[in-house]
């Protein structure tokens, strides 16, 4: 029988951060590398807190303990965490991450719709692979702190049901997101001058620099308000990690309340539109997130990243704030904050037009028949 106790209630269980300066730069490879190994593991080789001090916040609201949850929730949570976070995918995403640039091209397959990630060999960074895969393995998801309002509307659903999946794939994005954030902050020096973008700098303008005069190389060019943001260049290096590792940062239709669940989206690379994921991707999603990491025989495929349906409903960016599809609404300032001109356009790919693509393809095939 489902819980119907009201997690708003439980009491709070404060967590301290562990920030090391630094970062796998030149010389300071190693320093970086001992830090992180420190924070990851301590000396004694036990895992530490660090890890459990991860919010997966998307409203600001008070961070709960995750096993308040009724245990079928807790149970589908943890595995779903822990079933990604074993994946060779993960792995790169976190060592760039690590590294503090993408040394991988994330590129895309036109013909299938779908993102590809290049991945990084563990022979060209063995200290940030290192400690990648020293957080994967001392990760306990029992122990996370989330955001209470998320986790109260990921409890009151059904399990099985329609909106139990995209509540799990929300809390499971939402968490990856802040994992995300947690180890940029913690191997990278937060109070450098280029972890601070300033708040007067739109996404275009900073588009423009050099990439070396980038506040960060791990970004998605639709996500860089960081002045905005809760954890500020941090939440970007997130939205960039969603990015490899769904496909795109996960969004939903929040309804008139703008506080529902009633389809999900992905925000895929500048300058893709968003795009509606079926109720199939998201059952694959969920089969994939549940399946028991120690039976490799009867594992379904993994869907991530997660790839566009040729003919998915799509979205532009600049229209979904107003059609409620977000995830949280400082995501994106609003059109008149971005310093954009009011002639702006984004630019637009023959692969948002399905349409038009089979129009092109029959008009070659009738031409090469005649």
């Amino acid at each position: 029988m489902q819980h119907t106790k009201q997690i708003l209630s439980k009491s709070v269980h404060k967590q301290s951060k562990v920030q090391a300066n630094g970062g796998l730069k030149s010389k300071a490879h190693i320093r970086a590398f001992q830090q992180a190994c420190n924070i990851f593991m301590g000396f004694n080789g036990t895992a530490r807190t660090s890890a459990t001090s991860i919010r997966a916040s998307s409203s600001g609201a008070i961070p709960i303990a995750v096993h308040n949850l009724s245990p079928d929730h807790l149970d589908a949570f943890t595995q779903a965490i822990t079933r990604i976070i074993v994946m060779d995918l993960t792995t790169h995403v976190f060592t760039q991450i690590v590294y503090g640039k993408p040394v991988s091209q994330h590129t895309y397959d036109y013909a299938k719709c779908c993102p590809i990630l290049n991945p990084v060999p563990a022979t060209a960074l063995p200290e940030a692979v290192e400690i990648a895969k020293c957080y994967q393995s001392h990760f306990q998801a029992d122990s996370l702190m989330v955001d209470s309002m998320l986790a109260q509307s990921y409890q009151n659903t059904t399990i099985g049901s329609k909106e139990f999946k995209l509540r799990l794939l929300e809390i499971t994005a939402t968490t990856f997101h802040g994992m995300a954030v947690s180890i940029f902050n913690q191997v990278h020096d937060k109070g450098s001058d280029s972890c601070n973008p300033s708040s007067s700098t739109s996404n275009k303008d900073q588009l423009a620099r050099p990439s070396s005069e980038l506040p960060t190389r791990l970004l998605h060019a639709d996500y860089m308000d960081y002045d905005w943001y809760p954890s500020g260049l941090a939440d970007g290096v997130g939205y960039w990690a969603e990015l490899c590792l769904f496909g795109g940062v996960v969004l939903f239709n929040r309804g008139d309340s703008e506080c529902e669940a009633l389809d999900a989206y992905l925000h895929p690379k500048f300058p893709y539109k968003i795009f509606k994921l079926s109720d199939s991707q998201v059952d694959s999603f969920v089969d994939f997130a549940l399946s028991a990491t120690d039976q490799a025989q009867n594992q379904p495929p993994s869907p991530l990243p997660i790839r566009t349906e040729k003919y998915a409903p799509r979205i532009c960016p600049d229209e979904s704030m107003a059609l409620h599809i977000f995830r949280n609404k400082y995501e994106r300032k609003p059109r008149h904050l971005r310093g954009l001109r009011p002639s702006y356009h984004r630019p637009l790919r023959l692969e948002d037009d399905p349409q038009m693509m089979d129009f092109i393809e029959s008009y070659q095939k009738q031409r090469n028949s005649d």
